[in-house]
């Protein structure tokens, strides 16, 4: 987003990106950077994710399946399609074809809302359940995790929470929020397990 003049809400903003801008830099410069964390952080990701996808396929699962099953089981009630975009941070055609997928397998089934008959929330089958407990068994992510003591563990959770945070706040103030995030708090896609 950019301006050509200073005053205004919107000059304000770039104003305080700049300088975050700016800040940056600073500490990049000092040595201080992101870059060691960045890219030890996204080695780690990638690594374990690689993990975990080779332990789902043995399963019959992908890595979005097994996130679906995960939101739908720790959620506090059954969540709508709309939830499911959102804490997944994917587009709302992109999780309606992927749950039309999954309800072909019979891992989920869509029931109306009772009060609002437009909304579906979704729901695990028997299958859905079972493939739950079956990729909550999977023991290779367990055994990278247990490689932390509780109490690092509790940090990092506690670290993961906050960068989580900021990042979809950075995206809420910048050019595209993440779908159906507009106006919502970040403790909205916080589950229950």
């Amino acid at each position: 987003m950019y301006t050509t003049g200073n005053s205004g809400e919107e000059g304000g903003l770039i104003t305080s990106r700049r300088r975050k801008e700016e800040e940056g830099a600073e500490l990049l410069a000092a040595g201080q950077g992101y870059g060691r964390f960045w890219s030890t952080f996204n080695q780690a990701y990638w690594v374990v994710i690689r993990v975990a996808e080779a332990e789902l396929r043995a399963l019959d699962l992908t890595m979005i399946q097994a996130a679906v099953l995960y939101w739908v089981k720790t959620s506090k009630e059954p969540p709508t399609p709309a939830d499911l975009s959102r804490l997944l941070f994917r587009r709302p055609h992109t999780v309606s074809d992927l749950l039309n997928r999954m309800e072909k397998q019979g891992l989920v089934r869509r029931k109306r809302d009772a009060k609002r008959k437009n909304v579906s929330r979704i729901l695990l089958t028997d299958k859905g359940e079972e493939a739950f407990k079956r990729q909550r068994e999977v023991g290779a992510v367990a055994r990278i995790l247990s490689e932390l003591t509780p109490e690092e563990s509790e940090i990092l959770l506690a670290a993961l929470d906050k960068l989580r945070q900021k990042a979809i706040e950075e995206l809420k103030s910048g050019l595209s929020a993440p779908y159906g995030w507009q106006g919502r708090d970040t403790d909205s896609v916080q589950g229950n397990g």
